[in-house]
């Protein structure tokens, strides 16, 4: 039997009933975006750690870097969550990272088979395929804090996975980046969006609470595909877009980037857009 189109509430209730992470959906059928409603809830001092914002369909969903897109209904998972103390880190950069891992681990649990084939770019898309110039974009982070009196009060994981779209339903891209791609074409399978969800709920509260920064840091850099590869990173500073070309040869324990340039200098790169220079 395939999977139902829309999410089924009830079972994920079920499925997350004993998980601190999820014990609050605000569920839409459609929306512009996720991000701006689970800002407005983790406003509200009721609202406890690990609610979260989902919908079948958004119209303009936000993504790094200023970009957006739009998704068909029912076929991707569209979802943003709200992590406040006790579930905060000390560093900020850990939540990208437990962000990508947690995603990354609650594709594996629901499709196996990608085991071996999921890896990370830096510093959180999650790609499928064997290396970084084969694989293909299954998933994106936007990660969003909120700071009071100089101390973060709440931040905002965003996560858009690309679960059952056909090719046509697939976004566009920008020259030189990941091909995108969906579960569904990867595997050749339909993916039921709400154990997906599920995994996802779980796997973020393995993150938050059990795992230590040092081992945090250490899994995701084991998975990032980017590490070792002839890359271009694009940044903007003061208004001003800077191209480097070279190769990622590092990355810090507060997530940056650390770029061998082709002129020997090392950047280190907090924000930027990175591609992988293909050759023919």
């Amino acid at each position: 039997m395939q999977p139902s189109r829309e999410l089924n509430l009830d079972l994920l209730h079920r499925e997350v009933a004993s998980c601190s992470i999820g014990h609050l959906v605000d569920y839409h059928r459609s929306v512009a975006s996720t991000m701006p409603i689970a800002h407005a809830l983790a406003r509200q001092p009721d609202v406890a750690s690990g609610a979260l914002v989902v919908a079948e369909k958004q119209t303009s969903g936000r993504g790094r870097l200023q970009r957006s897109w739009e998704t068909p209904h029912g076929v991707a998972l569209l979802t943003s969550f709200i992590i406040k103390p006790p579930h905060l880190p000390a560093n900020p950069w850990q939540l990208p990272m437990l962000a990508g891992l947690a995603v990354r681990s609650a594709i594996i649990a629901v499709c196996p088979e990608c085991d071996q084939q999921a890896g990370l770019k830096w510093p959180n898309d999650i790609l499928l395929g064997p290396d970084f110039s084969r694989a293909a974009k299954v998933a994106g982070i936007l990660v969003e804090t909120s700071y009071l009196d100089g101390e973060m009060s709440y931040a905002i994981l965003g996560i858009g996975i690309n679960v059952n779209q056909q090719p046509s339903e697939l976004p566009a891209i920008s020259a030189g980046a990941p091909q995108p791609t969906s579960l569904s074409i990867f595997v050749g399978h339909e993916i039921d969006r709400t154990i997906l969800l599920a995994a996802l709920c779980q796997q973020i509260e393995r993150y938050v609470q059990k795992v230590s920064p040092e081992e945090l840091f250490a899994q995701w850099r084991a998975i990032l595909y980017t590490l070792g590869q002839r890359v271009v990173v694009n940044t903007r500073a003061a208004g001003e877009e800077t191209t480097l070309i070279g190769i990622a040869s590092d990355v810090t324990a507060d997530g940056e980037l650390i770029l061998e340039s082709d002129t020997g200098d090392y950047h280190h790169i907090s924000v930027g857009d990175v591609t992988s220079v293909r050759t023919p």
